[in-house]
C-alpha cells in the first residue's frame, strides 16, 4: 500500500496544477512549483493583461518574477519515466483480468472457449465443464492453426491451373463415365428381369 502511495504522489509531481495533464516542457518556479512552459506563459500574460501586479504563482500565489522561464530538464526526464512507468501499470492491469470478479483469467473453458478466473471455475456455470490452463489451451491453439496452415499450404500447392479445354474434356469424360456406369446398372436389372 506505501508503494502505491508513493508512486501516487510521484505521478502527481509529473502533472501540471494548471491543464492537470503530464507536464509538457516543465519550468520551475522561484517558489519550487512546476508548470507547463505554454500554461505557465499562458498565466503570466493573462496577469499582465488584467494589470495583476505583481505576477504570482497559481498554486501558492507566492510573488515570482516576470521573466523567460527556463525549462527544467531533469524533471522533463522524470516525466518521461513517469508516463512509462504509468503506462506500463496500466497494461499490466488491464492484462488478464476476469469481468466478474476482477481476478487473473488463468485458466480456459473449453465448453464455452473463454478464459476464466478461479472463482469462475468453481461456478455452477463452469464446474461441469472441461477447463485447463490457460498457457496449454494456447499453445494447442498455436499447434491447431500451425496444423490448419501446413493443410491449407499443401491444398494450395496441389492445385493445378487447368485450361478451360481441358476442364471441358474432363466434365465430358465424368459424363460419358456416369453414363456408362448408368447403362451397365441398366443392363443388369434387363438380366434379372
Amino acid at each position: 500500500m506505501a508503494s502505491r502511495t508513493s508512486a501516487g504522489r510521484v505521478q502527481d509531481e509529473a502533472v501540471c496544477p494548471i491543464c492537470l495533464e503530464y507536464l509538457t516542457e516543465p519550468v520551475t518556479l522561484d517558489c519550487g512549483h512546476n508548470f507547463c512552459l505554454a500554461c505557465i506563459t499562458k498565466h503570466s500574460e493573462t496577469c499582465t493583461e488584467g494589470d495583476y501586479d505583481p505576477l504570482c504563482c497559481p498554486s501558492c500565489r507566492a510573488q515570482i518574477r516576470r521573466q523567460n522561464f527556463q525549462l527544467n530538464w531533469q524533471l522533463a526526464n522524470r516525466v518521461e519515466q513517469v508516463k512509462h512507468l504509468h503506462v506500463e501499470a496500466e497494461r499490466e492491469q488491464k492484462v488478464n483480468l476476469c469481468a466478474r470478479h476482477k481476478e487473473e483469467l488463468k485458466l480456459f473453458c473449453e465448453d464455452d472457449r473463454e478464459a476464466i478466473c478461479v472463482i469462475c471455475r468453481e461456478s455452477k456455470e463452469h464446474r461441469a465443464h472441461t477447463v485447463v490452463p490457460i498457457e496449454d489451451s494456447a499453445q494447442e491453439d498455436k499447434e491447431d492453426t500451425s496444423i490448419l496452415s501446413r493443410r491449407v499450404e499443401v491444398k494450395l500447392q496441389h492445385q493445378v491451373k487447368i485450361s478451360p479445354e481441358l476442364s471441358e474434356s474432363l466434365n465430358t469424360y465424368n459424363q460419358s463415365d456416369a453414363l456408362m456406369e448408368t447403362q451397365r446398372k441398366f443392363k443388369g436389372t434387363e438380366k434379372g428381369s
